[in-house]
């Protein structure tokens, strides 16, 4: 049986990786197979995101219409599947300070090994494209209570802000790390060298969502141009749905024009038990269960 990192020991490694020169890469997932599927390509965290879960779990957008307690439960799933590090989207705490203090209880106590919070209002208001920014004074107040929250220094806070002008993103920013946050999350559509300027303005470690870069000389970046020294961790945060999703649709397509899922890409039973842990469960069954046979064989007297 396989020992799942848990606790302080999950907590530290993310610490440490998110400390060291490496380049963390941390695709999303949304439930425990994707999660798992993250660890078997060989990432070293995943990043459990909420318009993911609610994407999947209510077929719903992301308007804040997820609860803490539903986002917890994948949460939990996901931490007992695999053994990387779980970053979890913290939405904006779910509430207010008092919110954000049992969310980060509730998320810490899951398995997780951070969190990201961000300074939209809760629930969030779409109209017009509008990001409706809390308070910066207010803000602070929820990174502080995060950061008295958690049990373990190794837990990681994330200051996350959707301003998006760049000199509001670096002053909400700097406002965040002072707070004590670990690490900044500048979340709207800034290019590489914005986002390094916000970097080297706020001095503290930085998580890129991928995602949201805005292109330079019409292209977007490569990773390796995320190595600068403030750079830690980069989301896809829905790579993995999107390409599910569309995957879903052409087989399902298929199958409704065919007749047949016999051309349809898939894997075969073998390989999905296999991911999902079935040989595991089988010795679990050989060393603990009781055949038919032996149950109902007589006992012998000594």
């Amino acid at each position: 049986m396989r020992l799942k990192v848990r606790g302080p020991c999950g907590l530290m490694r993310l610490s440490l990786l998110s400390k060291g020169g490496k380049l963390l890469v941390a695709p999303g997932a949304y439930d425990a197979l994707s999660a798992k599927l993250v660890e078997r390509a060989g990432f070293d965290a995943v990043y459990l995101t909420s318009y993911g879960v609610t994407g999947v779990t209510l077929c719903k957008p992301d308007v804040g219409l997820i609860t803490l307690s539903e986002m917890v439960r994948e949460a939990r799933y996901i931490c007992e599947a695999v053994e990387i590090p779980v970053i979890f989207d913290g939405e904006a705490g779910f509430g207010n300070a008092v919110n954000t203090i049992r969310m980060v209880k509730e998320v810490e106590k899951a398995g997780a090994s951070g969190t990201d919070i961000q300074d939209q209002r809760f629930p969030r208001i779409h109209y017009l494209g509008e990001r409706e920014l809390v308070p910066i004074e207010e803000h602070v107040k929820k990174v502080k209570a995060a950061v008295q929250a958690r049990e373990s220094e190794d837990f990681i806070v994330i200051g996350r802000t959707e301003a998006p002008n760049l000199d509001e993103a670096i002053r909400r920013a700097k406002a965040y790390a002072e707070a004590g946050a670990d690490m900044i999350f500048a979340h709207s559509r800034f290019s590489v060298s914005e986002l390094q300027r916000i970097a080297e303005a706020v001095k503290a470690p930085m998580i890129v969502n991928y995602l949201d870069l805005k292109p330079e000389g019409n292209r977007l970046p490569k990773l390796s141009e995320l190595t600068k020294p403030w750079f830690r961790i980069v989301l896809f945060p829905t790579s993995a749905l999107f390409a599910a999703t569309k995957a879903l649709m052409k087989t399902l397509e298929q199958i409704k024009t065919d007749g047949t899922d016999s051309a349809c890409d898939m894997l075969t039973l073998e390989e999905f038990d296999e991911i999902v842990d079935m040989p595991e469960v089988r010795s679990w069954e050989e060393k603990y269960m009781c055949r038919k046979e032996d149950a109902n064989r007589p006992e012998r007297d000594s």
